[in-house]
């Protein structure tokens, strides 16, 4: 594990009320640090690989909305992500999204699909948008479609983590939520789309984490849920405040770890049992 600790992002002497606080929140805010956001999917969705450092991401606009604009359809699309960032070494870029689920959501494969592809259409529309500037066409087929035969898009990964106490029941990928022909699990012409890795917290037996705050978190959250916290491991005896009051959040304790919190603070440590 990593040798970072966790920080309490409300100050040492500052009386932190968990009562009123939206787990959305409090996730969104601790996976804004680069090192939790990147282990998350080196050790989850790159398979303990290292392939996004921590150092290489940069801040996007979580506003995915897009104005879609023809002679069939204007239509407006809202949507706003999570947590969302940009990686690139010069040589190879990515565009890394978390989407955090507190409730089990059954249309989760079509609504992550939309993010994706919203965020693909932004960036095709910026693209059409510089040629157009430019007039850089060098035939009519580019000027059509308004982007030229050597533009690519920056692939888009999204990793949705579901925090519930409940087991996952709803459909990992699109084609769970399709309806086939009698006698056809599947079409084998469907065009599947899963998004790029559903982790369930409750569901997992091993952390494939090297950052000490994320394995923490995801520990902590899956030990309240199988045993009430009752019989807690030997590795959650020194846990960061920030990490602390996530994990409380997101399991609804709030009422029995508040206190324990703001002794902690009070007394300028940046660890809790």
């Amino acid at each position: 594990m990593g040798n970072r600790s966790g920080k309490c992002g409300h100050g040492r002497r500052k009386r932190i009320n968990l009562k009123n606080t939206s787990p959305d929140v409090a996730l969104q805010e601790f996976f804004r640090d680069n090192e939790r956001f990147a282990d998350v999917f080196n050790g989850c969705l790159f398979r303990e690989r290292r392939r996004v450092a921590p150092e290489e991401l940069r801040e996007m606009d979580t506003n995915s909305s897009v104005n879609i604009l023809s002679r069939e359809l204007q239509e407006v699309l809202k949507r706003t992500r999570d947590v969302i960032k940009f990686t690139g070494d010069g040589t190879c870029l990515r565009i890394l999204g978390i989407e955090n689920q507190q409730h089990i959501h059954y249309a989760m494969p079509l609504r992550a699909m939309i993010y994706d592809a919203l965020t693909y259409l932004r960036r095709a529309a910026g693209m059409i948008q510089k040629n157009r500037r430019e007039k850089a066409y060098h035939n009519v087929d580019e000027f059509l479609s308004g982007m030229k035969k050597e533009d690519r898009l920056i692939p888009c990964y999204t990793s949705v983590i579901y925090w519930g106490e409940s087991k996952w029941d709803g459909p990992r990928s699109l084609e769970d939520m399709m309806e086939f022909e009698a006698g056809d699990e599947r079409d084998f012409y469907f065009q599947n789309y899963a998004p790029a890795r559903l982790i369930c917290v409750n569901e997992m037996e091993e952390y494939p984490f090297e950052n000490k705050d994320v394995f923490q978190l995801f520990q902590a959250v899956h030990e309240m849920y199988q045993n009430a916290g009752r019989q807690m491991p030997e590795t959650l005896q020194s846990v960061g405040l920030e990490t602390a009051y996530t994990a409380a959040v997101v399991t609804r304790t709030t009422k029995k770890l508040e206190k324990a919190l703001n002794e902690t603070i009070q007394e300028g440590k940046e660890s809790i049992n």
